[in-house]
């Protein structure tokens, strides 16, 4: 998304989000924990709820702020753009290793999907 020219920030704070949430034209909001991918699309039973509602839009753009302070922005190339106030979070040795390994894992399967 973000290589297409979409906003798309990382909370970095202590606690981890698997929440995402999209504001369109500030009209149309869309809450849930779907991941855009052909995985959460035809396997996964994660959900999203899309409300069309200026109003919502305008007070969910105002609680979403607080993590916004908290967020940094992903660049086209993947990484972050620096930002003086706020520093990237670390991710364990394990928790890296056990991602890119299960990613190699399902990649196989990829095909299934």
């Amino acid at each position: 998304m973000a290589k297409k020219g979409v906003n798309v920030l990382e909370y970095q704070g202590r606690d981890s989000i698997h929440a995402k949430t999209f504001i369109f034209d500030n009209r149309l909001s869309s809450i849930g924990e779907f991941n855009m991918d052909s995985r959460s699309t035809f396997l996964n039973t994660e959900s999203m709820v899309v409300i069309d509602s200026v109003e919502f839009t305008e007070c969910l753009e105002k609680e979403m702020n607080q993590y916004f302070k908290k967020s940094l922005k992903v660049a086209k190339d993947g990484s972050y753009i620096e930002d003086p106030n706020l520093k990237p979070g670390k991710v364990s040795w394990f928790k890296s290793f056990s991602i890119t390994g299960l990613s190699y894992i399902t990649g196989l399967f990829q095909y299934l999907l």
